[in-house]
This record gives structure tokens, sequence and C-alpha cells, in this order.
């Protein structure tokens, strides 16, 4: 129960109005939507790997060192200086263009990061990787440190099965990008849970279903 947030906050820029962001994440929620494009654009046409140093994080970014250091800082879980270029991303995508809260729209791009093949469908592989980097994300933003290990990752493995047994898909099978959107309008966004925090809540809860069993 104490991972569960108040829905009473308004909304504003992907977070709860009384979050705290470090300044780097604070500035992104300034980008319009337009930068935010624009940064996605530039990974994807610059073939960069999975894993990423702050140097293309200043390349797809426009940062200047310093800054491009801080914002891969806060998404590092080790001192490598890589950080996944997908957590990155997912976090621009959430914080930024905060004027527009088009969650529908942000969930399509995210989803875009992994569809590779630009048909609107990705794997179950590629779906856990997508939710494994959504939950990495949201810890970084909301700086929750028991969020950057990997101990709930054979539980958002197992979620990403769920969501395709929900929809009586074999797990060989392709989700499409009307479908993830649809499951996520009935089982998430219907709740009041379309921004970090709470969307973040929802994963934890997922991920400790022995308190949730405790409580009932």
């Amino acid at each position: 129960e104490t991972l569960r947030h108040s829905h009473c906050f308004l909304s504003r820029m992907g977070v709860e109005s009384s979050t705290e962001l470090s300044r780097q994440f604070q500035e992104i929620t300034s980008w319009p939507k337009t930068r935010v494009e624009s940064v996605i654009k530039s990974y994807a046409e610059g073939e960069y790997d999975f894993g990423i140093d702050y140097q293309v994080i200043m390349n797809i970014t426009g940062y200047d060192p310093d800054d491009a250091k801080e914002l891969l800082k806060l998404h590092s879980k080790n001192d490598s200086g890589i950080v996944n270029a997908i957590t990155v991303l997912i976090s621009i995508i959430a914080l930024g263009n905060s004027e527009n809260r088009n969650e529908v729209g942000r969930l399509e791009a995210i989803f875009d990061l992994m569809d590779f093949s630009h048909n609107s469908q990705i794997s179950l592989d590629e779906l856990t990787i997508l939710l494994l980097c959504i939950g990495a994300s949201f810890a970084f933003i909301l700086n929750v440190k028991d969020g950057e290990d990997d101990s709930k990752d054979p539980v958002i493995i197992e979620f990403a099965k769920q969501i395709y047994d929900s929809l009586g898909k074999k797990h060989t099978s392709n989700i499409t990008k009307d479908e993830l959107v649809e499951w996520t309008k009935e089982h998430v966004f219907v709740h009041g849970a379309t921004n970090v925090n709470d969307l973040y809540s929802k994963l934890a809860q997922i991920a400790t279903p022995s308190a949730e069993g405790k409580d009932e």
C-alpha cells in the first residue's frame, strides 16, 4: 500500500505536481513536441547502439558536455559511462511536451522505439524489453533507488506474458500498437493512471504481488 500514490494532484509535466525533479528532468518538461521528435529522429538516423555514452547524448539532444554527462548520470546504474538509450528516450517522451498531455500519443511514441520494422507491431521479447525500460526510466525520474536494481525483472517479464494472455495471443505472435494502446486504456488509463508517479506505482504493485496478497 505504501507504493500507492494519491490521485488528487494535477498531472502536469508527466509527474504529480508535488514531485521534485532534478534540473535536467525539469528542463525537459519545457521541450516542445518538435524537439522531442527531433531527438528520437537523431537517435534513429545515427544508427547508435542500445548502449550510449554522453557523446551520443550530446549528438542527439544538442546538449553541451556538462549537461550531457548529467543526463547520463541520472540514467546510470553503475560507473560504466554507458546507459540504455531506450530508457533515456522514454524519459524524454514521458516528460517532454508537457503542455499537451496526450498519453496515448506518448505510449505510441514509446512503442515505436522498439518497432524496428516500422510495421506497428513488436514481439513478446520486444514488449518485455520495453516494459523493463519503462520501469527503469520512471524509477530514474522519480529517484526511486530500489527501482534501479534488477530484482523485479522476472515479474515484469511475466507481466508481458500476461498482457499477451489477456489479449488471447500466442507468445510467438506479435502485438500491434493498436492492441497495446487499447489494453492500456482499458487496464491502466481508465483508472486515472496517466502520469509517471501512478504508472510507476502500477508497475511496482505488479512486481510485488506478495504484498498485495497479504492485504487480502
